[in-house]
């Protein structure tokens, strides 16, 4: 029996740098906004954290990632946290509401170019933190082919933001039988890197080696509970049956491997 075991910690650890930004002209507005980018170049599944000015006269901000496909935004009003799955160029993007419901045509618009290379993240040693427990909190799961390998990556959030730049603490079992099982311990808080950190979700970015065409059990464990599901695997896309979604849910079901 061929067995893959390993633990990750994932955590976010983000180097605040002020960088230029390319302001969009194809809005009129009058804001002078500019975005604050941690980094402008990160490897796949490396945090990336994006912030808005302060602007007088506005009251949302939403946000929006071009391409869209294998990326992931974690929102939080000025805030916002980006995974990208697959190398490429992307465009960050923040437009700007006077009305806080967000509703009808943004005043302004800022963009921010981001190089994401084909390295894979690699996780820093961890050191000074406090660990959570996972009682009461649920995960999304979003699942993206790697463009390269065929592999899954599933991107793992919580619904709880948590401070000082949390992480998931999780293992996984790709079993020689085709067995997927994913096991989430608790959430663990850098209690070093507080300062000038935001709250965000904690996040696991996690990669499966490409299985077999067929039907495999998957199962994630947490708090105590067994969460069970089937992804079924063809020469065209990985799919997802989860028929218990009370605790754990997927941001879609399918998702193809060109």
């Amino acid at each position: 029996m061929k067995s893959l075991f390993k633990i990750i910690a994932f955590p976010a650890i983000f180097t605040l740098l002020i960088l230029a930004c390319s302001k969009e002209g194809n809005h009129s507005g009058t804001t002078q906004s500019t975005l604050t980018v941690s980094k402008s170049k990160v490897a796949r599944g490396e945090p990336l954290s994006v912030t808005a000015a302060q602007i007088t006269g506005v009251h949302a901000v939403k946000w929006t990632v071009s391409p869209s496909s294998g990326s992931i935004l974690f929102p939080n009003k000025n805030d916002v946290v980006a995974l990208f799955s697959n190398a490429g160029t992307y465009h960050v993007t923040a437009q700007y509401y006077p009305d806080s419901a967000g509703s009808g045509a943004p005043i302004d618009s800022s963009s921010s170019p981001i190089t994401v290379t084909d390295s894979v993240y690699a996780v820093p040693p961890v050191t000074g933190y406090d660990s959570t427990p996972l009682t009461g909190v649920n995960l999304s799961v979003m699942p993206v082919t790697a463009h390269d390998t065929g592999g899954l990556y599933l991107v793992v959030s919580t619904n709880t933001w948590f401070s000082c730049y949390p992480h998931l603490n999780w293992s996984v079992n790709q079993s020689g039988s085709g067995a997927i099982d994913l096991y989430f311990f608790s959430v663990t808080n850098q209690t070093n890197h507080c300062a000038g950190s935001s709250s965000m979700p904690a996040t696991a970015y996690i990669y499966l080696y490409p299985p077999a065409n067929g039907n495999h059990p998957l199962t994630i464990h947490m708090d105590g509970h067994a969460f069970a599901g089937t992804l079924t695997v063809s020469d065209q896309n990985y799919g997802i049956a989860w028929p218990d979604a009370s605790r754990v849910s997927w941001t879609v079901n399918n998702v193809s491997k060109n």
